[in-house]
């Protein structure tokens, strides 16, 4: 008996010995046991997403990268799959995975505005901390507290008042100098990419208007903060599209190793310095002046205007908590959030009446009918008085909003119109205008150009956010105000010195999508000078 008792002991130690746990296996299990426990938790924070996501359609997902492979496409094939996947799934909500994150994509006028009026919808989706390492926390990507204090903060800097006093002499004298430069390519028989110049008129008009830089005086500075601006806008473009780019430590560590680490800095110097230097001019006395009508005295015109600058150094000087650090990003937020847009929005427009030489035609005449054949200058009352235009305009923002995607993220559940649903909190609301601009039902012959969709009645039997490019809600643009004054003087100015003709058609046009919609093929015109008189 003692025999057999110490036979099983010997045998108990054999195999405790003969299985001990090498230090590589303990890690590989500890591994495993991690991974399970990521799995866990993984399934238990979308199980209350799977159950919303049951109710809608949406493409195909798999474990772990969700619908991802939906997305694997250069620029060009995106943009028409995106399209594809709208018309098969939409207009009805549905569903995207992003990974184990739910996104559901919303079309309907009603759903999307439960979605851009819900106070717990206000905080932007991750995508947009991209921006950040270039605007940090300015107005389009702060943090909802941190937004709130800040919209409260600038709003009445974008004021009507404003725009009169202190912004519209600078929109009109940048877009004198467009059309003496625009005046080189009269006679010239191949088409010119209208986008060139319109890229200059604008962001001269941004930079004059926001920090108080003039590009016309001292052009290379200028010119490597718009460099800057745009090669900005790509790195945050390529990470936007690149998930495996968004941890920051992996965003850093390519930027050092490709060089584009200094893109970012050189964004900030310019608006650093001018932060700086009229912080100095505000010591000595040097206060800049407001414009009060377009008879003002010629000194008057000839100081330093107030700006956007000093409109935030004087919050700073009435109370309010603003950092040098906070006002370089408010700065920087408005030069690269604005530029682009207006650009091509601006582009885009010309381009589509040189296509329509009726529409063009009615146009011209609309502005001939209020400027005649004198030289007088454009104001904000008579550039106000062009109602078609306007709708040519807003024709132009339904074909092509330059915002691609609005995307929220829910603090909170959030009940929309389709179906009485409730979307679930954490869920990422995507918001496309452009699929929204392009419903039959709200807007018959939505391929074609048609600036009568915007007439007084058509407007009326509408939804209002049946038209959102510039988003909606308490988070809308705030500089909407700003850009439609500056792209309608642009715009007006243009056609009442020149006709546009285009070989080009507008099935021609290919979107190319990045942080904007933009022309693949550019805004190819050749121009004429006007005889000032009407055309018919």
């Amino acid at each position: 008996m003692m025999e057999t008792s110490q036979d099983v002991y010997s045998e108990i130690l054999y195999s405790t010995v003969k299985f001990r746990v090498t230090g590589t296996q303990l890690i590989f299990y500890a591994v495993i046991f991690l991974v399970l426990v990521l799995l866990i938790k993984i399934k238990l924070n979308t199980i209350r997403y799977e159950k919303f996501a049951a109710k809608i359609s949406g493409p195909p997902a798999y474990p772990i990268i969700g619908s991802l492979l939906e997305f694997i496409r250069t620029p060009k094939e995106l943009t028409k799959h995106l399209t594809e996947i709208c018309e098969t799934y939409g207009p009805e909500p549905f569903k995207i995975w992003f990974g184990c994150s739910l996104a559901v994509i919303l079309t309907k006028p009603e759903d999307i505005q439960a979605i851009l009026t819900s106070p717990n919808a206000l905080e932007k989706a991750y995508m947009y901390k991209c921006l950040k390492v270039g605007v940090g926390e300015g107005l389009v990507t702060a943090p909802v507290e941190k937004w709130k204090k800040q919209r409260r903060m600038l709003t009445p800097a974008f004021c009507s008042d404003n725009m009169k006093k202190l912004f519209f002499p600078t929109v009109k004298e940048k877009t004198d100098i467009l059309i003496k430069n625009l005046n080189k390519e009269v006679g010239n028989t191949q088409p010119f990419n209208m986008l060139e110049y319109i890229s200059d008129a604008v962001f001269s008009t941004l930079t004059q208007t926001t920090i108080g830089f003039n590009l016309d005086v001292v052009s290379k500075q200028g010119t490597d903060l718009k460099q800057s601006v745009l090669k900005a806008m790509q790195l945050v473009a390529v990470r936007a599209y690149s998930p495996w780019l968004y941890p920051e430590i992996i965003y850093s560590i390519y930027c050092k190793f490709t060089g584009y680490e200094s893109v970012f800095k050189q964004l900030h110097t310019l608006p650093v310095y001018m932060i700086r230097k009229a912080k100095e001019q505000r010591k000595m006395g040097d206060k800049p002046v407001i414009v009060n009508d377009d008879n003002d005295s010629v000194e008057n015109k000839k100081k330093r205007l107030k700006v956007f600058l000093d409109i935030l150094l004087e919050l700073r000087e009435a109370g309010e908590n603003l950092t040098d650090e906070d006002i370089k990003y408010q700065l920087a937020t408005i030069l690269s959030t604005g530029y682009e847009s207006t650009t091509i929005t601006v582009s885009f427009c010309l381009l589509l009446l040189a296509m329509h030489q009726d529409i063009q035609d009615k146009v011209y005449d609309e502005i001939y009918s209020v400027f005649g054949d004198s030289d007088e200058e454009c104001t904000i009352d008579n550039i106000n008085k062009l109602v078609y235009l306007k709708q040519v305009f807003r024709e132009t923002l339904r074909l092509f909003p330059p915002a691609p995607v609005i995307l929220r993220e829910l603090q909170s559940d959030v009940q929309i119109f389709s179906g009485n649903y409730m979307i679930p909190k954490g869920t990422t609301c995507i918001i496309a205008p452009m699929n929204t601009h392009h419903r039959p039902e709200l807007y018959p012959n939505h391929r074609s150009f048609n600036p009568d969709n915007f007439s007084p009645e058509n407007i009326a039997k509408r939804h209002k956010y049946s038209f959102i490019p510039f988003s909606g809600g308490p988070r809308g643009c705030i500089g909407e105000k700003y850009a439609t004054m500056n792209m309608t003087v642009i715009l007006a100015t243009v056609v009442r010195n020149f006709s546009l003709h285009t070989d080009m058609k507008l099935s021609d046009v290919k979107l190319k999508i990045d942080l904007a919609a933009r022309s693949a093929q550019g805004y190819p015109v050749t121009i004429r000078p006007r005889n000032r008189r009407k055309t018919t």
